[in-house]
């Protein structure tokens, strides 16, 4: 009797071990809510495999990254960006330049090796300019989350709908019809969420481990965001979270909907194995390939390194 207690225990603590792990030594945290929306910390506790990345924003802040028009002309939905570092630019869907002939978003989740120079797939978020003095700098936005998933998945058709209906929710009308008032309309309310998710996620036991989140909106897990190692999420923090945030201040809020457990976390995530690539993309001198994934009901971008590690650089999954 007692040895059959003791398995049955066993067992129970066997899978309430692995309902709140995703694999590879990343754990799941227990979630922190504001109103609609929740994230819940991903957690590291092996050594980064990967190297060293330098993003958008930095990269054009210190004049290492160059986003150019593509030819004297310009493309609508082609950038030309140089990345004059030693080592590899990262760079996600849906990441804001202004500027140039128009406004872009970055149209990938990508990589683009050290000291070369690549054309970039971009969706305009500006739809009545054509004009400019070609400069580009960086937004230091990214775009809200179902703009980000039209720039990665969908086409400019969908693109330029999904910033007419955000302008209209958000009460914002002007002449080119771009996207870049939004942030700056939708910052009295997006505050109180940053504000609270930005010392929330500091809280957090071993945060300085963390590598992502799982994203719930109402309860309900909408997305896993995870990187490869902690530097580079830390690097993107701010404006994934402001992604999220900006499509939550437009959403309703069920205060009577309970936030998620870590198994609804891994649950989700587990979609990806039933997930077959859909296209694969390759960054030779930077040793990385971009995988589309789709499933039943979900979509996923996964980044990773073409060496015999596989080791996973970024990885979005998302309800779809």
């Amino acid at each position: 009797m007692r040895r059959t207690v003791f398995l049955s225990l066993l067992c129970a603590s066997s899978v309430a071990a692995a309902d709140d792990k995703l694999g590879d030594g990343v754990s799941v945290r227990d979630a922190l809510t504001y109103k609609n929306l929740s994230l819940i910390p991903l957690v590291t506790d092996k050594a980064p495999k990967t190297g060293d990345f330098l993003v958008l924003d930095e990269g054009m802040d210190k004049g290492l990254v160059v986003v150019n028009e593509k030819g004297q002309g310009g493309s609508v939905n082609q950038l030309s960006l140089e990345n004059r570092a030693d080592k590899p630019l990262f760079l996600m869907a849906g990441e804001v330049v202004l500027g140039g002939q128009q406004d872009r978003i970055i149209g990938r989740d990508t990589i683009i090796p050290p000291k070369k120079r690549q054309d970039v797939p971009v969706f305009c978020v500006e739809h009545g300019r054509w004009s400019g003095d070609k400069r580009f700098h960086a937004g230091k936005a990214l775009a809200h989350t179902k703009l980000r998933n039209e720039a990665n998945y969908g086409g400019q058709g969908q693109v330029w709908q999904e910033v007419a209906d955000k302008n209209k929710k958000r009460g914002e009308t002007n002449d080119t019809d771009t996207y870049r008032r939004v942030a700056e309309k939708t910052e009295k309310d997006a505050t109180a969420y940053i504000t609270y998710f930005t010392a929330a996620l500091r809280g957090v036991a071993g945060a300085d481990k963390m590598v992502g989140w799982g994203v719930a909106v109402n309860g309900k897990v909408i997305a896993v965001e995870q990187f490869g190692a902690p530097a580079l999420y830390r690097k993107m923090e701010g404006k994934l979270l402001r992604s999220y945030v900006l499509q939550a201040v437009d959403e309703p809020n069920d205060a009577k909907a309970k936030p998620p457990v870590a198994k609804d976390v891994v649950t989700f995530a587990a979609q990806e194995k039933e997930a077959k690539p859909e296209t694969a993309v390759d960054a030779p001198a930077a040793k990385a390939r971009t995988y589309h994934l789709s499933g039943k009901g979900f979509k996923g971008s996964k980044v990773e390194s073409t060496d015999e590690s596989k080791q996973e650089i970024y990885k979005s999954l998302q309800a779809h």
